[in-house]
């Protein structure tokens, strides 16, 4: 059942300009966490607006799978 939801989800997010972990992980396919070690690994920029919110731009995110794309070749 939760299939069925997905993709309608997905395409809400994808028009988004600014996502929270959770929304860009479902983006990628991937979990929050990985996320989290990125971005403490200073590959993916996110922005934090208080101590426990992170916030990643759309542009940034695109910017990261660009350079990660390029490394992985």
């Amino acid at each position: 059942m939760k299939d069925a939801i997905q993709p309608a989800a997905t395409a809400a997010i994808e028009g988004r300009q600014i996502l929270s972990l959770n929304q860009a992980a479902e983006l990628l396919g991937c979990s929050r966490r990985f996320l989290e070690l990125e971005a403490a690994r200073g590959k993916l920029t996110v922005l934090r607006p208080s101590a426990r919110l992170i916030r990643i731009r759309r542009t940034d995110l695109d910017r990261y799978l660009d350079a990660s794309a390029i490394t992985a070749a």
